[in-house]
């Protein structure tokens, strides 16, 4: 068994070759946080319901023991 509090995790989106970073991502991010996991500073100072442009230089903010890449898909 999964102690969540011993982990940490990052739900980071690409989006038009910019990296996203969101308080709770959608429904991943609720799910995540309801379990009990960490989420690095970066992501805590985020007010909830927000979201952030991260520049490259702030990518080593975002490590964690598991880092969740999601995408923006569009339909032609």
């Amino acid at each position: 068994m999964v102690n969540p509090p011993q982990y940490s995790v990052s739900v980071i989106q690409a989006n038009n070759g910019k990296v996203t970073v969101h308080h709770s991502y959608h429904a991943l991010g609720r799910v995540l946080r309801d379990a009990g996991f960490r989420f690095p500073p970066l992501i805590e100072r985020i007010p909830d319901g927000q979201r952030i442009d991260v520049s490259a230089e702030q990518l080593p903010e975002l490590d964690a023991d598991f880092v969740f890449a999601t995408a923006v898909g569009y339909r032609r």
